[in-house]
């Protein structure tokens, strides 16, 4: 993800992703220094157990020493600042094990893809007149150009011609592009994220192209 603009926004703006990526591979250069020796160790139990649990496989080993280290972490955490510090979400840190074990490594069930698709929807939206109806439209149409792109036993000149945009360079905001760039994102987000993000429509396949005259 990208470092945001602002650090001294108390970070009101970081994405999840983006606040995964500040804590495993930046604080911890960042901080030393600046964060007084006792803080900065407690800060460095939670940076090792957040890298454990971030890794997208783990072996009953491995949750173990992050599950240590942890409720390491809340406890040191509490002797330094007090109770009334302590949140919430740490006394879910304690349960991490329990969820892991249940349904697999965090990537397995953590909310980055789903966050990720909203920015990309939001995006979809021209004005605020019936943003629902123009993300759907919008939504189904590219979802009916990469079920196109993908089904290798359609024999027709709309497959053709969308296999040509996802080959060819083409200008930057034309139909063309767009198709291309649609198909890359999407075989991106699978490369990454597995079948999780597949979803099924029985719309027709034309619809984005019949407004082009194709």
């Amino acid at each position: 993800g990208r470092i945001p603009h602002k650090i001294s926004s108390k970070f009101s703006e970081l994405t999840a992703d983006q606040w995964r990526n500040w804590t495993n591979i930046y604080s911890l250069y960042a901080l030393k220094g600046i964060l007084p020796e006792r803080d900065y160790a407690c800060w460095t139990i939670f940076v090792e157990a957040s890298i454990i649990f971030s890794q997208s496989s783990l072996s009953p080993d491995d949750v173990s020493l992050a599950d240590t280290k942890i409720v390491g972490f809340c406890k040191t955490f509490e002797e330094l600042y007090g109770k009334t510090a302590c949140t919430p979400n740490m006394h879910f840190h304690a349960h991490l094990k329990e969820c892991i074990t249940d349904f697999g490594p965090i990537s397995s069930f953590w909310v980055f893809p789903f966050e990720r698709y909203n920015e990309v929807m939001g995006s979809f939206i021209n004005n605020w007149r019936s943003p629902e109806m123009q993300m759907m439209r919008k939504f189904t149409s590219y979802q009916n150009i990469l079920s196109c792109a993908s089904d290798s036993s359609l024999d027709c000149p709309l497959h053709d011609f969308i296999q040509s945009c996802i080959i060819s360079e083409c200008h930057v905001g034309s139909l063309q592009s767009t198709i291309a760039d649609v198909y890359k994102q999407d075989m991106y987000a699978r490369n990454i994220y597995g079948d999780k993000i597949n979803a099924v429509f029985s719309s027709n396949h034309h619809t984005i192209l019949s407004k082009k005259g194709i």
